[in-house]
């Protein structure tokens, strides 16, 4: 009797959980992006540990931030640029569909900065859509913006200028840089990263 109280009792946790739902689509919009998607599609000097450290969090968030904030620090490798979408499913390079987004998206909206102390207007360019991924991929790609960075917590958008994605969206955002001509790697802070009407 002991014995099956005792096996009752390990038991009664496990009561009631399920495994995680997916979230019912097609997303809303706005969204938060980091609700949705993860920064895990590496690409460039990305590709070689170690290149590119991506920490979610930061030193101080922009005012009215909502999701991740995220310090990214790129140290230039051979190939001499990286990057980073983010993904949905994790790590998806057109193996498997996107999210389905509700229509009405025009932009992209997010805070950026670069870190105290560094060189003032370093680029960084923002866009969307993972075109050339194959079998799966988005149906847009937005026109990417460029970004000289400063110590304040500026914003930024991209503007989808008439693109839709009715097709689903793997790469929600993506962010990349080219290696300084001196090599020294470079910090930066993304905030607040949103699709909005």
């Amino acid at each position: 009797m002991r014995m099956r109280s005792l096996v009752l009792l390990l038991a009664l946790p496990a009561c009631g959980v399920s495994p995680a739902q997916p979230p019912p689509e097609p997303i809303p919009v706005p969204f938060v992006v980091s609700d949705y998607y993860s920064p895990d599609g590496f690409f460039g000097d990305g590709e070689t540990r170690g290149q590119v450290e991506l920490v979610k969090s930061c030193p101080g968030r922009a005012p009215g931030a909502q999701g991740d904030c995220y310090t990214i620090t790129y140290r230039p490798g051979v190939k001499r640029f990286a990057g980073i979408f983010w993904q949905h499913p994790h790590n998806n390079w057109g193996d498997r569909t996107g999210h389905r987004v509700a229509p009405g998206a025009t932009r992209v909206t997010l805070q950026a900065r670069g870190q105290a102390g560094q060189r003032n207007g370093q680029l960084i360019s923002i866009g969307g859509g993972q075109k050339d991924s194959q079998p799966f991929h988005d149906d847009f790609q937005l026109e990417e913006v460029s970004v000289a960075l400063t110590e304040a917590w500026a914003p930024q958008q991209i503007p989808f200028r008439g693109m839709t994605y009715v097709g689903g969206v793997i790469g929600a955002f993506l962010v990349s840089l080219k290696a300084p001509d001196d090599d020294a790697p470079v910090t930066f802070y993304l905030d607040d990263i949103r699709w909005v009407p």
